[in-house]
Formats: structure tokens, C-alpha cells, sequence
């Protein structure tokens, strides 16, 4: 299946607070084969920690890489779980390709994109949320929708009760980092 026959969402922030929310996944092929995989795959998801995947996943991406077996790095991302495989993958490209720019203007372009079409599409973006949504109280990366006149945060549409107490221990993450980032540390003397 194309990944553009694939709607899914992954709320927190890029990187380790980042939430895959299984519960989004939606696939665009009318074909019950496909949906019956997408089980299976979510299924096989609920057997094992992600954490664990992640970090086992991780581990054996980094052997590889350090080894420069890039071609064996991304294999490897590739017969891993979705969930997971978000966590893994950019980190390969940063390391290997040095792509990080690029995906970051490409994902400034689409944000400005999205203000001047005006066409109130939903993208995902980094929010400072004060309870509006899912009673989160951070920055956070969340489905908002932009227009000419600003942006609204939007609800993700169905999120699992698990998926949004990970989200909710992601915003905490994310706030501690902003806090220890932002205390002022003592001169060195």
C-alpha cells in the first residue's frame, strides 16, 4: 500500500515524547486483505512494549551504522513495526544523509502553504496548548488546522485511552525539558 493510501497521526514532538496513535490509522484501499493486515500489524504492536522495539530497533540500527552498513541500517527499519520505525528512521537520515535542513524547511513550506491556500486544511503542528485540546499543558505537536487569520488546534478525531495517557506523560516530558533548558544555572566560579 502507497504510503499516500495511509492517513495516521503522531502527536508529542519529534523525537523521544513522540505518540504514534495506532487508534488514527486509516487506510484509503477499500480492500479487505489490506485492513485485515493493519490488524495484524496493531495486534503484533500491542505484544511489546514500543519502548522495547524502539530501543532494540535502535540498538541494532546503530551496530549497523557504525559498522557503515547503511543499507542494512534502513532493512532493518524496514521490517520493524511502524510505530517504531518513526522513532528509528530519522535518525539514519540525519546521521547518513544530513537531512535535517531540508525536512525542516520542507515542513516550514507546507505550514505557509497550508495559511495562504486558506482552505482550513488540518496539518500537524507544534501548538503551546493551555488545556484546549485532550487537556494537554504544553508545546506539543497536535493536528491544527491554519488559515489566513491564525491557527485552531483540533481534536484528534478517536484516541485510545492509553494513547492519551502516553500523550499526556510526553507533555509532561516536554515540559520538564523546556523547564531545565530555561532555569538559569549558577555561574561557574
Amino acid at each position: 500500500v502507497s504510503r499516500h493510501e495511509v492517513r495516521a497521526s503522531v502527536l508529542g514532538e519529534h523525537g523521544q515524547a513522540m505518540v504514534p496513535l495506532w487508534s488514527s490509522v486509516e487506510v484509503l484501499v477499500a480492500d479487505r486483505n489490506v485492513r485485515a493486515s493493519l490488524q495484524r500489524l496493531e495486534e503484533k504492536a500491542a505484544e511489546r512494549p514500543l519502548h522495547e522495539r524502539v530501543d532494540a530497533l535502535r540498538n541494532e540500527v546503530a551496530d549497523h551504522i557504525d559498522a557503515e552498513r547503511i543499507p542494512e541500517a534502513y532493512a532493518a527499519v524496514l521490517r520493524a513495526l511502524p510505530d517504531a520505525r518513526v522513532f528509528v528512521e530519522p535518525f539514519i537520515t540525519a546521521t547518513c544523509m544530513h537531512s535535517t535542513p531540508n525536512a525542516t524547511a520542507n515542513a516550514t513550506l507546507q505550514c505557509v502553504a497550508a495559511a495562504l491556500a486558506d482552505d482550513r486544511r488540518r496539518i500537524h503542528g507544534q501548538a503551546l496548548l493551555e488545556g484546549e485540546v485532550l487537556d494537554l499543558h504544553a508545546v506539543c505537536g497536535i493536528p491544527i488546522t491554519l488559515s489566513r487569520s491564525g491557527w485552531r488546534p483540533e481534536k484528534p478525531e478517536s484516541i485510545a485511552s492509553a494513547e492519551k495517557q502516553a500523550l499526556l506523560t510526553a507533555a509532561a516530558s516536554i515540559n520538564e525539558y523546556a523547564v531545565e533548558i530555561l532555569t538559569p544555572r549558577p555561574a561557574q566560579v
